[in-house]
């Protein structure tokens, strides 16, 4: 009775043993894969809180360095922002020509071996490619033309179009640019006053 009942403490240990270790074997690589996942997702909700602001900075330098034509003329009566750009500057010559999507400032890249024997989380893999999707450009941005590059710059078609681009040319190069810097020449038909 005693071997008996010793072999059968020993079985039912063996037993309670086995099932632990299924359940660990089945829970440990699903916690782990959980866990990563976690560990993962907020690496890329802190990369979105950087983007953001990336973005966001971005977007206030752009309104900053070109702003929209219709506040120049504020502007030039600030003495601060008056004639600002000088020769040695980057911006010197640089007029805002319209809007358009312009590339984030610091572009995201995924450097994944996509190879068959590779396998990611279907999970993150997704979240991370809409990211890098989602803050590929800035939209409604400044484009610009550097005049010191292209030498001369044409205004064609719509006329009224034209027109409003050709004041918006010249309100940049007047308020942002000293007359001993920049000098501006009109050359008009008498018909078209």
């Amino acid at each position: 009775p005693f071997r008996a009942a010793a072999a059968g403490l020993f079985l039912s240990a063996a037993c309670s043993v086995g099932v632990v270790m299924l359940i660990g074997q089945r829970s440990g690589p699903r916690r782990q894969l959980r866990e990563s996942r976690e560990r993962y997702l907020d690496y890329l909700e802190e990369l979105r809180r950087r983007l953001r602001r990336t973005v966001a900075s971005q977007q206030a330098n752009a309104a900053w360095r070109h702003p929209e034509p219709a506040r120049l003329l504020d502007l030039a009566r600030t003495d601060a922002r008056r004639w600002e750009r000088r020769v040695d500057d980057d911006d010197f010559l640089v007029l805002r020509v319209g809007l358009g999507d312009q590339p984030v400032a610091t572009p995201l890249t995924m450097n994944t071996d996509t190879g068959p024997l590779n396998e990611f989380d279907p999970v993150c893999l997704e979240t991370a490619r809409t990211l890098q999707a989602r803050y590929t450009t800035v939209r409604e941005q400044p484009i610009c033309v550097d005049l010191t590059e292209i030498g001369v710059l044409s205004v064609v078609g719509d006329r009224a179009a034209g027109r409003a681009l050709a004041r918006a040319l010249v309100s940049q190069l007047v308020t942002f640019h000293a007359p001993q810097e920049v000098q501006l020449g009109v050359v008009r038909a008498a018909q078209h006053s």
